[in-house]
């Protein structure tokens, strides 16, 4: 009976182990797929101003890419990677889930 009940003790010990590293290797996936899309928005938008002289010939706007990068972040941090747009919106009409 003794073995029984140490081999059901391993067995969920295993179990519990397995579920954790699959939930650490998700939030893994998720946190480098935000970080991906960041700096692919980030290159993307600085490499336009630079393109046009725009971020060396105004510090106003150097200011806003650096406001408007950083809500982006908030915003990739914030907004979970499963959930869609709306598909009967278009992206820049999306409601926003305050729940």
């Amino acid at each position: 009976m003794t073995d029984v009940r140490n081999l059901l003790k391993h067995m969920r010990q295993r179990e519990f182990l397995c579920v954790r590293q699959m939930l650490e290797q998700r939030q893994i996936a998720q946190r480098s797929a935000h970080w991906q899309i960041l700096e692919s928005l980030s290159r993307c938008s600085m490499g336009i101003m630079r393109g046009r002289g725009l971020l060396s010939r105004s510090r106003k706007l150097a200011r806003w890419a650096s406001g408007w990068i950083s809500s982006v972040s908030a915003l990739a941090k914030n907004y979970p990677l499963s959930r869609e747009f709306p598909k009967q919106l278009h992206p820049h009409q999306v409601e926003i889930d305050h729940a």
